[in-house]
């Protein structure tokens, strides 16, 4: 491993000093324990602890399971080939070695030897070796339990070896104990960033279906989430341009500003949290955007702020998909073509051009558009056609689903 070994966390290095460590402590163990520690993914912890593992001690095969449910693990990777339903075939090796019971019988311990709990012959008279281990070529096997910090079975990492590979020996045992705590932390690790997925996923769902126009942005100004009535009410604030992506020039100016003073505020010693500021629609009366950095707590130098902006529509512009169509509905045949056209943000000629009507003509059909739909300005008028046509897409994906 390169020397850069102060990069690893703190806590690191001090559990695997040789007064703690009896095995081996060459520093490629350093390197793959680092490895472990870089995983945020099931996946990247098994494949992290499968090259340690195999590094330490190496065996016939190996099995990771997490997290569990009770003592049965759901995640389950492992080395063995198994033919044919992968859940039966662990469940029955549950049922036929349960985990709980070596656990029992010594509790506390890092980790489980197998001839520990059956020595002797004793094994030879179990079904495990009678429908498994025989048939496999298996002979030998570790468990490592891994725990929270309320002393919970969490899942595990095993092992098992071949009558000529030989038993797991003290020694061994001795550095996988060692080495508990490491995959201990990584399961801990990815557990509860899963969790904090799950849980940002509900709230995602839960704002997606919100009327309030939402949408979050890191300090780069970058799209990180917006829920389905932004793009309308972005369209809307923008008077049509409904492809343009980001904020709208002047929300962004103000998120800048914002951005601006969390810097500065950053380096002040005290600094209070930042508070949110307004920005009114300079020429649309009643349209105003709320903008505030969120700011998480902990270290000041490793936060990373995020901006959310929420805009507030006149009340007129404010609908569902079935009241913005039965608006519509109240429109003539050629009333509607203007409207479509014109909700694309185009001008009167452009209209004109493409409906083949005179200009004054788009003239009339948009003021009889407005006192039919009850709208002020084009603005409105993009915010309803937005609403109708959402509507439409979601009831088309609900019936290609049926």
């Amino acid at each position: 491993m390169p020397d850069s070994v102060s990069l690893e966390p703190p806590d690191l290095q001090e559990g695997l000093q040789p007064s703690a460590f009896p095995g081996p402590t060459e520093p490629r163990i350093l390197q793959l324990v680092f490895e472990l520690y870089q995983a945020i993914e099931a996946e990247e912890v098994w494949r992290a602890g499968l090259r340690l593992l195999r590094h330490v001690v190496p065996s016939f095969h190996y099995m990771m399971g997490l997290p569990s449910v009770g003592t049965m693990p759901v995640f389950i990777r492992t080395t063995l080939p198994v033919e044919g339903d992968r859940d039966a075939y662990f469940a029955r090796i549950h049922a036929a070695a349960p985990i709980e019971d070596a656990m029992k019988m010594f509790p506390g311990r890092r980790v489980l030897r197998l001839s520990d709990q059956f020595p002797g012959d004793s094994l030879q008279k179990t079904a495990l070796y009678r429908d498994f281990m025989a048939p496999g070529g298996w002979r030998y096997s570790f468990m490592m339990p891994l725990r929270n910090a309320d002393g919970g079975y969490i899942g595990l990492f095993s092992a098992i070896r071949t009558a000529e590979q030989g038993d797991f020996s003290d020694a061994e045992l001795e550095a996988l104990a060692a080495l508990q705590p490491h995959f201990e932390r990584a399961a801990l690790r990815i557990m509860r960033i899963d969790e904090e997925r799950a849980a940002r996923r509900s709230l995602e769902r839960s704002l997606h279906r919100a009327s309030l126009p939402l949408a979050a942005f890191d300090i780069r100004l970058k799209l990180l989430y917006s829920n389905r009535a932004w793009s309308r009410a972005c369209a809307g604030w923008r008077g049509g341009a409904r492809d343009e992506a980001g904020l709208p020039a002047d929300l962004a100016t103000s998120a800048q500003r914002l951005v601006a003073q969390w810097h500065d505020a950053l380096l002040a010693e005290g600094a209070a949290p930042m508070q949110p500021c307004t920005v009114r629609h300079p020429h649309q009366p009643g349209w105003y955007a709320d903008l505030q950095l969120i700011v998480p707590p902990g270290e000041r130098l490793a936060s990373h702020p995020t901006l959310v902006v929420r805009i507030h529509e006149p009340a007129g512009t404010r609908h569902d998909a079935a009241s913005a169509e039965r608006l519509l509905q109240r429109l003539s045949e050629a009333e509607r073509r203007v409207a479509r056209v014109a909700a694309r943000g185009v001008d009167n000629g452009a209209i004109a051009e493409t409906l083949h009507v005179s200009v004054n003509t788009v003239r009339t059909h948009l003021r009889n558009i407005f006192r039919k739909l009850e709208i002020a300005n084009r603005s409105q008028l993009v915010a309803l056609f937005a609403v109708a046509d959402s509507g439409a897409q979601q009831a088309g994906s609900a019936e290609g689903e049926a």
